[in-house]
């Protein structure tokens, strides 16, 4: 089930399917594999469209993760048609442009024929369920990524729900 598509739900707008979306308080999880909500939840308050733009170069400049080469953050958040923000948005915002340009490396590795960077970029990726946006701002307690695009890949060698979710129209605006 895939839910409608706002920079709210930034999240969900990437096409990650199975009906992950932002959520407006952040609940943290015991683990990525078997989320648990802890009681206590931090709330999420409206910011400017500057503050969004801001956190979201923020995030670029300081983003933990390997960005496969040919797709650079872009210069300022991508569009997305939304008029309100909420804190913690520009932040998911890189990361889902990380996300789907590291889904292109695998798939672009997988159709040229190599496995050494296929399997690399697929390690690369399964890092998402544990990444602090995914964490603590994504309501997905199906865990549907890493069921239904990521574990095609890597059990089965089956890219398609990968390919979909890249080629999804809603993950247009996270790709170079």
């Amino acid at each position: 089930m895939t839910q409608g598509i706002s920079r709210r739900g930034v999240l969900t707008s990437a096409g990650i399917l199975g009906g992950l979306a932002l959520v407006p308080t952040l609940t943290r999880y015991a683990s990525a594999a078997e989320p648990t909500e802890v009681p206590q939840t931090v709330p999420r308050r409206p910011v400017t469209k500057e503050a969004f733009e801001a956190e979201f170069v923020d995030a670029t400049i300081l983003f933990p993760y390997e960005l496969p080469a040919d797709s650079p953050f872009p210069t300022s958040a991508p569009e997305g048609g939304q008029e309100s923000w909420l804190s913690g948005d520009g932040e998911a915002t890189a990361y889902i442009w990380w996300l789907v340009a590291v889904e292109r490396a695998v798939v672009g590795a997988a159709d040229r024929g190599d496995d050494e960077s296929r399997s690399y970029w697929l390690n690369v990726a399964s890092q998402w369920p544990l990444t602090e946006a995914r964490v603590l701002a994504v309501a997905d307690p199906q865990n549907s990524w890493a069921t239904q695009v990521f574990q095609p890949v890597e059990e089965q060698g089956n890219l398609s729900p990968m390919r979909s979710h890249i080629e999804d129209a809603a993950a247009r605006a996270y790709r170079p």
